[in-house]
């Protein structure tokens, strides 16, 4: 599923699963090393688990869904994803509803 608002140009896409989850998994790694990897399409389904070492990150199988971006999209929905949902990422001072 994919929206656009001719308004204000926000989009999301969203990638529904329609069948079964394959028997066989399969591992793949991608080492960025310039640019142009960043711009890389990607397709990270509900069930995947998403590792990067470098920044000591790890999404179990269901984190964030499954969602069709690129490698700087999905970077970018990770620390969205983080700063809206976790009242620590600005330090335990933070103002607001959390107590």
């Amino acid at each position: 599923m994919s929206f656009l608002c001719e308004n204000c140009g926000a989009h999301s896409t969203e990638v529904k699963t329609g069948g079964a989850l394959s028997a066989k998994g399969r591992k793949i790694t991608l080492k960025v090393e310039s640019d142009d990897d960043l711009k890389r399409d990607l397709f990270k389904s509900d069930s995947a688990y998403l590792c990067i070492p470098e920044l000591e990150l790890e999404l179990e199988y269901g984190t964030l869904g499954g969602l069709f971006t690129t490698v700087e999209g999905i970077l970018e929905k990770i620390s969205s994803h983080l700063k809206e949902n976790n009242p620590f990422m600005c330090g335990d001072s933070i103002e607001g509803t959390y107590k």
